[in-house]
């Protein structure tokens, strides 16, 4: 592949009967990045963004978002914990990024799959290297509608340790 070329991952139909098409694009002879194409229902260009660093990076999939906007997923070599890391890429209805996060750990993680989840969420499917099993295992990663993996409050446990501990100090007091 030379510069200027690209590679296409996911298609989908927008809102408006236009497609939206993710993959990537090489901006040198050593580098990919994110790329995004919004078209109308005739397959006319109306306008394209990429997305990425200094290293390899690739689209594999989109979603619109309900505000018209849409999120992508693939990996990025440019930033994250280290190798390549699952990325996930918001931007607005003209595609301009919003936000992004990453995901990983220190050896190579790819994003293949994307989609958006009732609650408002998104939630990847990938292989990752990074976690128990070099040679690959599935990884889901669920999020909330602004990409952060949302955590068991340890204020929750907190609450039913001091509830079991009333309980177990009601149930030995009748007993006694």
């Amino acid at each position: 592949m030379t510069p200027g070329d690209y590679t296409v991952h996911s298609l989908i139909q927008t809102n408006d009967s236009g497609f939206a098409l993710a993959g990537g694009k090489i901006e040198t002879s050593s580098g990919m990045e994110f790329w995004l194409l919004k078209t109308d229902a005739n397959g006319n260009a109306q306008w394209t963004q990429t997305y990425g660093g200094e290293d390899d990076e690739g689209a594999s999939s989109v979603v619109q978002t309900i505000d018209g906007g849409y999120a992508l997923a693939g990996w990025t070599g440019s930033s994250g914990a280290g190798g390549s890391d699952f990325w996930l890429v918001r931007t607005d209805a003209s595609g301009i990024m919003l936000w992004n996060q990453t995901y990983g750990g220190a050896l190579n993680d790819y994003s293949w799959s994307l989609i958006r989840t009732t609650d408002g969420g998104y939630v990847l499917a990938g292989l990752t290297c990074s976690f128990d099993d070099s040679d690959g295992d599935i990884w889901l990663v669920k999020t909330d509608g602004n990409g952060i993996i949302p955590e068991f409050l340890s204020h929750h446990i907190i609450l039913i340790l001091m509830t079991v501990t009333l309980i177990a100090a009601i149930v030995r007091r009748k007993s006694a």
